[in-house]
């Protein structure tokens, strides 16, 4: 008798291991897809912001040239009303650095 309930735990005891194992399965799977869901995401937010930073930089980059282009322009046409302007910002400057 002691060797038939032993034999019936043990077979109970693979069953519990087998259901064990194919949960494990399932779970190594889910969190296999979680990681690749995971890993698209990200490589899909870097490309997005990549993107954004390439365009902002070339949008930034124009606004810089065209101003450069205005600020040249206006200094060649009001060469003193440029050299007041430069005085006054060195006075500012000079005045905000002292404090």
């Amino acid at each position: 008798m002691y060797n038939k309930n032993a034999s019936g735990r043990h077979h109970s005891h693979n069953g519990k291991d087998k259901l064990w194992r194919e949960n494990l399965e399932e779970v190594k799977d889910s969190v296999a897809q979680t990681r690749e869901a995971i890993s698209k995401t990200a490589h899909h937010a870097k490309d997005r912001a990549e993107d954004f930073l390439h365009d902002s930089w070339w949008d930034m980059r124009d606004k810089t040239q065209d101003l450069r282009g205005e600020v040249v322009t206006y200094v060649k046409e009001n060469p003193m009303r440029a050299v007041g302007f430069a005085v006054l910002a060195g006075v500012i400057l000079s005045q905000l650095l002292r404090k």
